[in-house]
């Protein structure tokens, strides 16, 4: 099982490209102070190793307070974790909007806890008759400027820090098991473009552990009251 170490980071990583992906894709910053409404998304991301597609949804209480929930499959290359290697992750995810660009200020910040669950699986996995899952805490804060603003565009640069716990297990079908536990700071860029107040294109950089992830997310805003 020591054979697995990358692997184990790459759980982590993978579970963090979901949760880049849910923040990058909050549509609270882009409504209108006290307007609620839902934003859908889907997310690509990739990295040394492997690439990701997911998809998100969220509510936007008052676009103060945001509840979501995203998913995402993942598929590794072969010397990763063998053939067909791959993973489904389940992700929800809570934001609030601390500051928001008003009264001439560009600044806003948003704070975000969520939780992830992965469950990876290869041809070598299975063969080994061992299960490997992997567990994530994120706790920490998006920080961005809203630089330009007209009725068709809206731009918001916006920088990233994730303080991340995290447990991946490998069981075998006797009950034995091997865990990795590892706590680590991950930190993010990203741009956020607003087309007409409804769509969101988002492309992003993160780094976690050494392993750096790229990404790109598509969102639409459906505001409500």
């Amino acid at each position: 099982m020591r054979n697995y170490c990358r692997p184990a980071t790459l759980a982590t990583l993978l579970l963090l490209l979901v949760f880049a992906a849910n923040t990058a894709m909050a549509q609270s910053r882009y409504l209108k102070d006290g307007q609620s409404g839902v934003g859908i998304g889907a997310s690509l991301g990739s990295g040394d190793g492997y690439s990701s597609l997911s998809a998100a949804v969220g509510y936007s209480f008052g676009s103060k307070f945001e509840l979501g929930v995203g998913i995402a499959k993942t598929s590794f290359d072969d010397n990763v974790i063998g053939n067909d290697g791959s993973a489904t992750e389940f992700d929800p995810y809570f934001l609030a909007s601390i500051v928001r660009p008003r009264n001439g200020s560009m600044v806003g910040l948003e704070l975000s806890a969520q939780y992830g669950k992965a469950t990876l699986s290869s041809d070598a996995l299975d063969e080994a008759v061992w299960d490997m899952t992997s567990t994530l805490w994120s706790f920490g804060g998006n920080l961005y400027l809203k630089v330009v603003s007209s009725p068709s565009l809206e731009v918001y640069p916006m920088v990233s820090a994730d303080y991340l716990t995290s447990t991946t297990e490998i069981e075998d079908s006797y009950g034995n098991s091997v865990d990795d536990d590892n706590s680590d700071v991950s930190l993010g860029v990203g741009l956020g473009l607003l087309f007409n107040k409804k769509v969101t294109i988002t492309p992003r950089l993160s780094t976690y552990d050494g392993e750096t992830s790229y990404g790109i997310s598509v969102g639409l805003i459906l505001p409500g009251a």
